[in-house]
């Protein structure tokens, strides 16, 4: 994902929503550029509902790149039946020059 905005400043949050079709824990990772591997965000089994939910980011973190660029996975380990993930919002917000 990454922001197209020139008056882009910084990356400020991603906003996200997702659930899976049957019980199966998902975990959303994040990549870390300064690190070059994954952190985790959450893993979560939420088959229910849509959960609205958010991660902050900071001016000069590490997870976001110098175009404004976040890279996010979705994955499930050790899950012994398929399932769909729906996913409902993935979005980046920020704040601008002007």
């Amino acid at each position: 994902m990454q922001v197209e905005d020139p008056n882009c400043y910084f990356v400020t949050t991603l906003q996200y929503s997702y659930r899976t079709n049957v019980s199966a824990t998902v975990d959303l990772d994040i990549w870390n550029w300064g690190t070059s591997s994954w952190d985790e965000i959450e893993s979560v089994d939420n088959s229910a509902n849509f959960d609205d939910d958010f991660f902050t980011l900071s001016l000069g973190s590490d997870y976001v790149n110098s175009t404004f660029g976040v890279r996010i996975r979705f994955q499930a380990l050790n899950q012994p039946n398929e399932f769909q993930l729906e996913i409902d919002r993935l979005r980046l917000d920020y704040t601008n020059y002007t």
